[in-house]
């Protein structure tokens, strides 16, 4: 897959979390990113601490109480110790290029000397634009959006996001998570390694005015990735909030059927 069209199936990947893992005795539970659990077939009797399994390779332990939490000390940590970053950002003078969502109010200014987008397409809210670098096609970029179930916090999109890829430690190595603020307004940021793709990969994450969660990402090759990060910082912090004109869903209605003529008589 390539890199912009990966970054885009991030975006619709990253915000759904439910994680299924398997018990010791092969019992089988379903792990929520709120550290909570349920059972999938049945009650598990009593017990104090059980270990279980995910797919993904990651293990957890789970209680009596219908809590969950990551076996390894590290990993619980970075689950549970999110920093708080107290620089300000802004976005840089020279990205005067503006891209507006049509399904969130946010939208990005970017530099059209660095970045041009390959793909728009608005009908597809998680995967609205696609950039490439214009010096260096190796680094790519990605916006969209997601709808917010009831009054979802900044830290309720972290625990989701942050909880699908650490419970894939065989895919994904987490560098760095913070809340940081961007042009005023507060962000969560995560920086990976993807494995697969041997690529370092930086998420910003926004609630927007109107109730959703805006998130851009940009990424390079890890090897590149210390001689790129200021190009591909300067585009993430072109993040910001903004009034948008909607998307209009194009509903195709078939013109109905005219009456045969009235014969005379």
């Amino acid at each position: 897959m390539k890199p912009a069209l990966y970054l885009l199936f991030l975006l619709c990947w990253s915000v759904f979390f439910s994680q299924r893992a398997t018990t010791n005795d092969g019992k089988e539970v379903m792990l929520f990113e709120d550290k909570t659990w349920k059972s999938s077939r049945g009650d598990l009797g009593n017990f104090s601490t059980m270990e279980a399994f995910t797919a993904g390779d990651q293990k957890v332990i789970i209680f009596p109480d219908n809590t969950w939490k990551f076996m390894n000390k590290a990993t619980e940590g970075l689950y549970e110790n999110t920093v708080v970053n107290s620089t300000s950002y802004t976005n840089p003078k020279t990205a005067l290029s503006l891209a507006q969502s049509k399904r969130a109010d946010a939208g990005f200014y970017f530099d059209p000397k660095k970045w041009t987008i390959l793909q728009e397409q608005h009908e597809y809210s998680r995967g609205e634009f696609a950039l490439q670098g214009v010096l260096n096609k190796d680094l790519f970029a990605s916006f969209g959006s997601f709808s917010l179930e009831n009054n979802a916090t900044l830290k309720n999109v972290k625990d989701i996001v942050l909880t699908g890829f650490l419970m894939n430690p065989s895919h994904y190595k987490i560098k760095r998570t913070e809340f940081r603020t961007v042009n005023g307004t507060e962000i969560f940021y995560i920086k990976y390694h993807d494995i697969d793709l041997d690529y370092d990969i930086i998420h910003y994450y926004v609630i927007t005015d109107d109730k959703a969660c805006a998130q851009i990402s940009a990424g390079s090759p890890e090897k590149e990735f210390a001689s790129s990060e200021k190009d591909l910082q300067d585009f993430l912090n072109g993040l910001i909030k903004v009034k948008t004109e909607k998307y209009v869903e194009q509903v195709n209605i078939q013109a109905p059927v005219p009456s045969p003529p009235r014969i005379q008589n």
